[in-house]
């Protein structure tokens, strides 16, 4: 049997207990199928070197790593809600919004400024929370370079904006 036949014989049969496994990790029906579909396409990217044998555990153990993530992205994002509730909970003045529009602005064209892979390394960094592994991963770059690159582009945002008050 070939290695694609056995891949498509235990999605057929795996499906449902992996997205239940991912379900009870992370609560969410949607984010679940989106993690057992990412944790089995990047199966499916690298079938040829994962031992037949040990596929299920390899999945479920993609899955957890996965599920964690999320769950650890989904408290970060909280946190950051929290925080700004409780700096902003109060309705922000016309003109306390038009600054704060001013800044968003500002930071956005000074991010254009940014060398196109040091701008890549902070928007995913930052905007889509990723982890540097994770960065690192996607550009083939060490976690150390993937450092490099927050550390100059927030020395840079820091320069500009002083200069900008």
């Amino acid at each position: 049997m070939s290695k694609q036949s056995d891949f498509e014989r235990f999605y057929r049969e795996h499906y449902d207990a992996l997205f239940y496994y991912a379900l009870r990790l992370v609560e969410d029906e949607e984010a679940c199928r989106d993690i057992v579909g990412d944790a089995l396409e990047q199966t499916w990217s690298k079938i040829e070197a994962i031992d037949a044998g040990r596929l299920k555990n390899y999945v479920y153990t993609l899955i957890h790593h996965k599920c964690v993530d999320h769950v650890r992205r989904q408290m970060a994002a909280n946190r950051y809600v929290t925080f700004y509730l409780q700096l902003y909970g109060r309705q922000m003045e016309d003109d306390e919004w038009e600054e704060h529009e001013r800044l968003i602005t500002t930071v956005m064209e000074l991010l254009d400024k940014l060398s196109e892979r040091t701008r890549y390394v902070l928007q995913q960094c930052f905007f889509h929370r990723k982890r540097y592994a994770e960065v690192a991963e996607e550009l083939g770059i060490s976690v150390s370079g993937v450092k490099k690159h927050i550390v100059t582009a927030l020395k840079v945002l820091r320069t500009e904006m002083a200069k900008k008050s």
